[in-house]
């Protein structure tokens, strides 16, 4: 990619950058997404839903189970798409309490 930057004044005077070139890569981690609701229904399942974030280069989710026990997240699926903003979680075994997070994944270059 390369890019320069020009501008001209009131009088006609005409000012230009050199051109700069080179791979630039987007640093920034995407903005935390916000939860809207979580749901869990009669059957045991939990229904996780969130807002579109702003940031357009999300490609996908990673949804995550918070282990109890040792406090790490355990990978559960990933959910495709920025457009993508619910996820259903079956449990496969009876489970008295569950957290689930939600996390971007980190830029894939």
């Amino acid at each position: 990619m390369s890019y320069g930057v020009s501008l001209s004044d009131n009088s006609g005077c005409f000012s230009a950058s050199n051109v700069q070139r080179g791979k630039f890569t987007d640093l920034k981690p995407p903005n935390e997404p916000y939860v809207d609701s979580i749901s869990v229904m009669p059957n045991g399942q939990t229904v996780l839903s969130w807002r579109v974030p702003r940031d357009p280069d999300i490609i996908k989710y990673y949804i995550l189970m918070k282990d109890l026990g040792t406090g790490s997240n355990v990978y559960i699926d990933t959910v495709l798409g920025r457009l993508s903003t619910i996820y259903t979680y079956t449990p496969t075994t009876a489970m008295t309490s569950v957290a689930i997070v939600l996390e971007f994944p980190k830029s894939e270059q």
